[in-house]
This record gives structure tokens, C-alpha cells and sequence, in this order.
């Protein structure tokens, strides 16, 4: 098969959502903690792996690329909360020929790709809005497809030549799977324009409006309606107000060459362009960040708990960044609360309180990193600084107990089975992993460019990349710490560092989590899981533009 570059225009992922989309966003909060909670239900019992940590799922491509509904068994599945970052960093700094080869060699069935340097990096962006707007108005100017599995992408003004192409309708055809140059790749490829041509329609709004409106007309009735003036005021209000979400002003959106920003994550970008564009994304007056449902024990406290004083310092950062008319007192983050999505308030620090807590921080890292003898360059001195941050009553006394944390770093478990127990340690180590790397990135935004933030901020640009931190621990550590002989010492060292923390109080300068608040913000209803759900319609948190 001839290697032919697919996505060649622009890779767009949601940088921000309008605060139109608020609503929607806390559905799918809400979606995937009933997830969470429903796989907690059915797993009381306990749980079984299926592979080791060094096993590898045999992935065969023509499976990969084929129309075909996902397994019943896989519905109920939480997502990964760290999927839409992953992606885009590896986009912008992982998938090169070299890489590719290595992940893939065995899927691909090819010796070679014809790729130089990171083919996607340039193309890639994390926009200041919806990725949606930014895809219809690249498809439009240079009639190419746009490849997504949003239906929505339709209703944009894709001018007359560009299309959609669904993910879910690509697949292999024909071919030997040992003769790759004979596969074939095909997909669905829809123009909107042309529908409405051949519909004989205005356009396919008017089309999706009237569906909406009356959902159990027949087609020679919708087109009939869709042709059709809006003489009823009523229904002329209703069909503006549909169609202003597919209408967006790109122009209200332009902050400059995006290639000059840095490159954030979804949830640190969405925070920034609330403040870089607050007519756009605010319309209250405390910056929203919305923090993914970790694949956590549902019936313990939320694991985002752990890192809240680094998030906090993030989040000072940023505002300390920013004008003084500009600067707000307090970040509303959207967290998991047992059964309810709740806000917690978190007070933002000034300058002077800034400053204590990097030099705090700073003086952690370099006492930790001295303990154990593992540079900040290896991921496994990161899992322990994870460690040493979790308090020992809520990961079951791992810390005092040698087997049990050998157990957890070779084979994912602490004890005889694998249970609820491992997976909440596990997103414990997550949640204060991810809550670094949002400070590492916010730092950049600082005014102070020398001594101890600068300091801090190159420590910190030694975090692993997400796929490694997201992965399994067990084979996380199996890869830095190179067999069995080098994790055992790392046990023992890391046994007498958590002891000693444990015996002296003046080890570590963090201040105790305080408890989240109870109240949610006025005209959100936080009893979402207690008999009042919210509603709104769930998009793709990306959408991907390629194709001749």
C-alpha cells in the first residue's frame, strides 16, 4: 500500500467551549461517572486482568478499520479521561517515522513509511472555541473532507465542495493481509451541499430544523417545509436561534498565529481563553475548569482530591499573569462528590504566596530525588513522588508494608488479586502526575523568569509524556527501573523515604487539603445522580481535518 499523508490541512481539537455549552458539559460529566459508578456495582465481587503488565493485546488493523458497532460488553465502560491530551501531545511530539514503526511494525505488516520529522506537529492546534467551526471553515476554503464522527459537522456552511467523512465508516477492503500494497481504504463521504441539491432545499439547515420541529414528518413533508417561508413568527425566532450555533463568528475567536502559544491541554487551554476571551467564554464571573472522571473506586473520595495544591498554584499563576483589572479571586472546579458532580471553590494565591509555595515545592523534588537516587528524567522517580504526596491511610498503608508496594510497582496489585483498591491508586497517582503538568504548563505564563520558578519550571518539563503516565504502572516502572533486581532496591529506598516522612512532620511544608464546599453555583442544580440528571447533547471533544 503507498503511503499517501491523509491529514494534511489541519488538526483541530475544543480548546474552549462557549458558556452556551456549560450544561452540556456537566452531562457528560455526569455520563461518565454513572459509568464509573455502574462498573463499581457490578465488580464488588472483584475484578480480573486479563494480561500482565508487560503483555501486549494483539491488534490486528483490519479490525481496527472496519464498520462495526462496539461489543455490548465494552458499552458500560468508563473512557479514558486522558484521551483528547494524549492524542494531541503525540500528534505534536510522538508519532514520527521512528515511532511509528516501533508501535506499529506489527499491525502495519510494512518494513517502511514514508514520513519525515513529526508529519502532524505543524498541523495540529488546539483551538481557542469549537473544534467544529474551525474544521466547516478549513473545509470550506480548501474543499477537503473533514474526518470526525460528529453528525454535526454537516450543518455547517461546508461550501460546494467540502464533505464530511464519518471515522466508523473506514475500513479495509479486500487484500492480503501479508501483500499491504493491494489494501484498499474506503469510507462515506457526505456533502452537504450536494445533499441539498439534490433535495432541492435551501440548505441542509433548514432540513435538520424541520426534523427537529416535527420529528415524525415524512421526507416529501420536511423538504416541502424546507422550502417553505417562515411566516410564523414563532417558528422564524425558533429557526435563528437554531441555526446560530452552526454560524459562528471565527472572527470574534482570532487570537493571533496559534503557533505562537503554547501548547496546552484541553482543560488548561479552556481556562486560558476564559481569560483571553472572556466575552467569548464567561458569563459568570469565576473561570469554570472541568476535571474528568478518573478511573477511580467510585465509593471513595474523588482522587482529584490528591494535587490540589499544585492546581491551586497553577491557577494563581495564570491569574498572577494577567492584568490586575483582569485578575479574579477564585477558579470553580467541577469535581467528581460521590454519587454528584460538585464545584469546589478554590482561593487563588497573590504573588508573595506564589513564590512560598514554588520555593516549597522546589526544595520537595530535589529532597526527594536526593532519597531515592533517581533522576527527574525517569518516570519511576515521578510514581514515587506520586507516592510520597498520597496519605497512607487512603491507599491501605502501602507505604509500611515492603511486599505490597513491590507487588503494586512489578504486578499492578497490592495483594493476592486485583481489586478496586489497585485501580484507585493508581488514578491517586494520576490525579497528582496530571495536576503537575498543568502547573509545568501554566509556569510558562509567569512574569518571573529567573531563580526558583525557572527553576521548578525545568524540573518539571521532565514529567513523562501522558501515554507513559497513563499507563499501567507495573509496565511503567518494568521499563525505567530495567527488571525485577532494580525494583526491589527502589522498594527498599522508597520504604525508608516514606517512613521517615511519616515520622517528621517538617519533611513536607503542604498545607492539609481542606474539605470541598457543599454549595454549587447559583442555577446548577448539584444533585445530578440523586433523581435530576442534566441534559444536553454530547459531542466529540475533537475533530480531526485531513484528506485530498
Amino acid at each position: 500500500m503507498r503511503y499517501r499523508r491523509a491529514m494534511k490541512e489541519r488538526i483541530c481539537f475544543d480548546g474552549a467551549l462557549p458558556s452556551r455549552k456549560r450544561e452540556t458539559r456537566l452531562s457528560r460529566l455526569e455520563k461518565s461517572r454513572k459509568k464509573l459508578e455502574l462498573l463499581r456495582s457490578k465488580t464488588q465481587s472483584g475484578l480480573q486482568r486479563l494480561s500482565g503488565p508487560s503483555d501486549r493485546c494483539a491488534i490486528i488493523l483490519g479490525n481496527v478499520l472496519r464498520s462495526r458497532p462496539l461489543p455490548a460488553t465494552y458499552n458500560d465502560l468508563p473512557d479514558n479521561p486522558f484521551i483528547v491530551p494524549t492524542v494531541f501531545e503525540d500528534l505534536k511530539y510522538r508519532w514520527n517515522r521512528e515511532n511509528i514503526l516501533t508501535a506499529a511494525s506489527d499491525i502495519l505488516c510494512v518494513h517502511s513509511v514514508e514520513l519525515e520529522g513529526f508529519p502532524w506537529a505543524g498541523i495540529t492546534e488546539m483551538v481557542p472555541g469549537e473544534a467544529d467551526a474551525y474544521c466547516a471553515s478549513t473545509a470550506k476554503h480548501t474543499s477537503c473532507s473533514i474526518l470526525t464522527n460528529d453528525t454535526d459537522l454537516l450543518l455547517y456552511d461546508l461550501g460546494p465542495q467540502g464533505s464530511v467523512i464519518f471515522l466508523d465508516s473506514i475500513e479495509i477492503v479486500g487484500g492480503n493481509p501479508h501483500t499491504p500494497e493491494e489494501w484498499q481504504i474506503k469510507a462515506m463521504r457526505l456533502s452537504p451541499g450536494l445533499v441539498a441539491q439534490r433535495l432541492g432545499i435551501p440548505n441542509i439547515l433548514r432540513f435538520a430544523f424541520e426534523i427537529k420541529s416535527h420529528p415524525d414528518a415524512g421526507i416529501a413533508e420536511l423538504v416541502k417545509r424546507a422550502n417553505s417561508s417562515y411566516e410564523d413568527r414563532a417558528h422564524a425566532l425558533g429557526y435563528q436561534d437554531f441555526v446560530q450555533e452552526y454560524q459562528d463568528d471565527l472572527d470574534s475567536l482570532k487570537a493571533g498565529n496559534l503557533q505562537f502559544l503554547p501548547h496546552f491541554d484541553a482543560r488548561v487551554s479552556e481556562l486560558f481563553w476564559q481569560y483571553e476571551l472572556r466575552q467569548a467564554h464567561i458569563s459568570l464571573e469565576t473561570p469554570h475548569v472541568y476535571l474528568a472522571i478518573l478511573n477511580e473506586d467510585h465509593a471513595r473520595r474523588c482522587a482529584w482530591v490528591q494535587g490540589r495544591l499544585y492546581r491551586n498554584l497553577a491557577y494563581s499563576v495564570l491569574n498572577a499573569s494577567r492584568p490586575a483589572s483582569e485578575r479574579v479571586d477564585s477558579i470553580n472546579e467541577f469535581v467528581r462528590r460521590g454519587g454528584r458532580i460538585a464545584v469546589d471553590k478554590i482561593d487563588l494565591g497573590n504573588e508573595n504566596w506564589i513564590m512560598s509555595e514554588v520555593g516549597v515545592l522546589l526544595a520537595r523534588l530535589k529532597s526527594i530525588q536526593h532519597e531515592i537516587g533517581v533522576n527527574t528524567t525517569s518516570p519511576a522517580y515521578w510514581i514515587m513522588f506520586a507516592l510520597c504526596e498520597l496519605d497512607g491511610s487512603a491507599s491501605n498503608c502501602i507505604f509500611s508494608d515492603s511486599a505490597r508496594l513491590s507487588r503494586f510497582l512489578t504486578l499492578g496489585h497490592m495483594d493476592e488479586r486485583f481489586d478496586w483498591r489497585d485501580i484507585h491508586l493508581t488514578a491517586q497517582i494520576q490525579a497528582v502526575l496530571y495536576s503537575l503538568r498543568i502547573l509545568g504548563q501554566l509556569l510558562r505564563l509567569s512574569m518571573v523568569a529567573h531563580g526558583s520558578m525557572m527553576e521548578l519550571r525545568s524540573m518539571l518539563s521532565d514529567l513523562p509524556s501522558l501515554h507513559v503516565i497513563m499507563g499501567p504502572t507495573a509496565s511503567l516502572m518494568e521499563k525505567t527501573l530495567n527488571g525485577g533486581a532494580s525494583v526491589n532496591e527502589f522498594v527498599h529506598q522508597s520504604i525508608q523515604l516514606l517512613g521517615k516522612r511519616s515520622c517528621s512532620e517538617s519533611a513536607d511544608h503542604m498545607e492539609p487539603t481542606p474539605p470541598l464546599p457543599p454549595l454549587a453555583p447559583q442555577g446548577y442544580d448539584s444533585r445530578v445522580g440523586n433523581g435530576k440528571p442534566l441534559c444536553g447533547k454530547t459531542d466529540n471533544m475533537y475533530d480531526i481535518l485531513p484528506m485530498e
